[in-house]
């Protein structure tokens, strides 16, 4: 019979932390003259000091090798030059050299079977042996003896009947009868007891643990005895430092307040919200020390909070270069207490495109600015200069409010060039840690101006004046809510978990809005670990107007009712379908126009529209759709050298666009790329490069080309063009990206 006593703390499951002091006995005798390894194991004395080949582990379920080599010192011979796990070929340059040290294979032996003990396998042995590979070359091995399973025969909460449902909280609990006596859910069930008094205002309560194992019967009594003490409430909060936030201020970010029962759910909400706050720069909110209770005899208790805030005013720049964006460059001023109380203002400045737009030309769009090269909105700047005001409490710690004064100009390739002045206001709650629901208010007087060939020959609209009057100011005001849940593990570069996203907008006429509609996207992504840092990455992105926007006129839409390109669903680049370049997948229910550089014109044809052909670079200029659906699947591996720094990546991209409802698309629809990638891991997240391959041939759709006589004019040269893409090259398509795809 096998009986442990009672135990106060919390426990913590590793095996290392446990047996830490087992190094220090071994020095302590270290005066012997045999070693405390070769003590404990005489029969491998003679290899001690030999190279270490090879490492592994006899019988170790149901435990996998990878998770007990984790437990222990003792590795194998290994390459590491400069910590990044690989050598220099055909030399011993970064080779790290293991000998076999007897003493760390005693203090593994001893981890190993603690682990298995703690784990409720309470008979296990674990045994050493080498097995010789040359002549001064050993292969270490731990041999696992597992004891029988214990299993826990009864589980008793003693103390606590009169203050919690126990019967409730028995379900809660991580051990149960019947399971196995695995010690690190026994200490974790004491925890939950514990949290579940502090919860009910008990700040003072104990949990007794104690068990018996019986490793004849192998079965286990457990016993989790309760101290509630009294209910203990807040007498009085007292806030240090937080000079420029200010007492009421600080005050209005705490979840505890004067006379609430003290919990350290509360108190721990509390610091969480102060750190929210960029003038904060360091909070704690505990129970006060004795010195500082207002009345040690009482079941009451005084709050201590603590601030160190940050500087005030914080001036960013930077500059860069983007493949869409060109050169590009930014400013940001920040003052983080506007005016008091952790107020929020930040004065920001960017532009792009430069070395190709006016003023700022220097000829850069044929080498460095490609998205741009013969592009008629490559010519000008583009900008965005903006206001932010944040309110970090409006009526709660957990909202937000925020307002927005801007002015912009951007610009996409190809397709359209975007210029607006508004404002708007934004509210956010956090209902979670990772639960953000937002509710937004937008006001932007805007004009779109598009390329000819979609205005002109996609949609029918070619006279001058209906071009001018498609380009013109006007309001587009509009309402959203969006809702984000994160239960991904890293924001950066997620291995389990998920995501999930939505949004819906909505631009109702009575608003002063020129076209109407209401917008929803859903996407959501989940991440699966496959074995030791492998990972299956998937994700799912709808949207669609809901039938309240058209694309193309007919007898019931006039032009001026077109849904503008800036709000239509688009697919291709290097965070959707990767198979295609940015924004050019095009389908058969929504594709484009094809828009060549040059007319070549063949005089045999006497000059008519049939004599002319494409000359020079064709691009594709793609409609845009109502409804777009993409999904994707990437399995995510180290590579097989230089596994810390490198990694492989193999993807399918699956999506569609339509110019009706999401659920008039079906699966021929769908554009399907495969591809693979190398990611290189940094400190902001992976830099990624892709290569996709399209299996797919190209959409069919008119070719426009520039008017021999009026370059300045575009005319149709064929109907039913397709770009070609013989040969392999020709249906790649490259990326290079910063953080993951999805």
């Amino acid at each position: 019979m096998k009986r442990g006593g009672a135990q106060y703390g919390r426990g913590r499951r590793t095996a290392r932390g446990v047996v830490a002091v087992l190094p220090l006995l071994y020095a302590l005798s270290g005066c012997t003259a045999r070693t405390p390894g070769a003590e404990r194991f005489p029969e491998l004395e003679d290899h001690a000091g030999s190279e270490v080949v090879a490492l592994r582990f006899v019988a170790p379920a149901p435990f996998s090798a990878d998770s007990l080599a984790e437990l222990i010192e003792t590795e194998a011979t290994h390459c590491d030059l400069l910590g990044l796990g690989f050598c220099l070929p055909f030399t011993d340059i970064g080779e790290e050299t293991v000998r076999l040290d007897l003493n760390l294979v005693a203090q593994d032996v001893d981890r190993l079977a603690l682990f298995y003990r703690r784990s409720g396998f309470l008979g296990t042995r674990v045994l050493p042996d080498v097995d010789v590979r040359g002549e001064d070359a050993v292969a270490v091995s731990f041999i696992i003896l597992r004891g029988d399973s214990v299993l826990v025969d009864s589980l008793l909460i003693e103390g606590a009947e009169e203050v919690l449902d126990t019967a409730a909280i028995r379900r809660k609990l991580p051990l149960a009868e019947g399971d196995l006596f695995d010690t690190d859910e026994f200490l974790a069930s004491a925890d939950t007891l514990l949290a579940a008094l502090h919860e009910r205002g008990h700040a003072n309560a104990e949990v007794l643990r104690n068990y018996a194992a019986d490793t004849v019967s192998d079965r286990a009594t457990v016993w989790l005895v309760a101290i509630p003490g009294p209910v203990v409430r807040v007498d009085s909060i007292i806030v240090r430092g937080g000079g420029r936030l200010g007492r009421t201020n600080a005050l209005r970010q705490l979840a505890v307040r004067e006379g609430a029962l003290l919990r350290a759910r509360d108190l721990s909400e509390s610091q969480r919200n102060l750190f929210s706050l960029d003038l904060i720069q360091f909070a704690t909110v505990t129970v006060a020390p004795d010195s500082l209770q207002q009345d040690t005899a009482s079941a009451s208790e005084t709050v201590l909070v603590q601030i160190s805030e940050t500087p005030v005013y914080l001036v960013e720049a930077a500059a860069g270069y983007g493949t869409v964006d060109c050169m590009r460059a930014q400013t940001r001023w920040t003052s983080r207490s506007f005016m008091g109380g952790a107020r929020r203002l930040v004065l920001s400045g960017s532009v792009s495109k430069l070395g190709i737009g006016q003023p700022l030309d220097l000829g850069l769009s044929n080498s460095m600015c490609r998205a741009y090269r013969d592009d008629e909105f490559g010519n000008t700047l583009d900008y965005r200069v903006a206001a932010d005001l944040n309110q970090p409490y409006f009526l709660s710690p957990l909202n937000r409010l925020n307002g927005t004064l801007f002015a912009e100009r951007q610009s996409e390739p190809s397709l359209y060039q975007r210029q607006a002045y508004g404002a708007e206001a934004a509210l956010t709650r956090r209902l979670h840690l990772r639960d953000i629901i937002g509710f937004a208010a937008k006001a932007e007087y805007r004009r779109t101006l598009a390329s000819e060939a979609v205005y002109c020959f996609a949609l029918a609209v070619c006279q001058e004046s209906e071009l001018l009057a498609l380009g013109e100011f006007h309001w587009r005001n509009a309402v959203s809510a969006t809702y984000l849940r994160d239960r991904a593990n890293s924001p950066i570069d997620p291995s389990r978990g998920y995501i999930a996203r939505f949004a819906l907008e909505y631009a109702p006429n009575f608003f002063g809005t020129k076209v109407d509609f209401a917008r929803l996207t859903v996407e959501g992504s989940r991440y699966f670990p496959i074995g030791r840092d492998w990972v299956l990455a998937t994700r799912l992105r709808i949207g669609d107007f809901l039938g309240t926007a058209h694309i193309v006129p007919d007898g019931d839409v006039d032009v001026g009712e077109l849904l503008p390109p800036e709000e239509r669903f688009y697919a291709g680049g290097a965070t959707t379908v990767r198979g295609y370049g940015r924004n050019e997948m095009g389908t058969e229910e929504a594709s484009g126009v094809y828009v060549a550089e040059q007319t070549r014109v063949n005089p045999e044809f006497g000059g008519i529209p049939k004599g002319f052909g494409p000359q020079g670079d064709i691009a594709f200029v793609p409609l845009g759709g109502t409804a777009v659906a993409i999904a994707s699947a990437e399995l995510r591996m180290p590579a097989p050298f230089l596994s810390d720094l490198l990694g492989l990546a193999f993807f399918v991209d699956a999506g569609a666009l339509s110019t009706g409802s999401v659920i008039d698309i079906e699966f021929q629809d769908l554009r399907y790329t495969p591809g693979a990638g190398l990611r290189i891991r940094t400190p902001v997240g992976p830099a990624r490069f892709d290569v996709a391959i399209r299996p797919h041939g190209p959409p069919t759709a008119p070719l426009l080309a520039p008017d021999p006589l009026d370059p300045d004019r575009l005319i149709q040269i064929d109907d039913n063009f397709a770009r070609d893409e013989s040969g392999l090259f020709r249906r790649l398509q490259f990326h290079l990206a910063v953080g993951q795809a999805f």
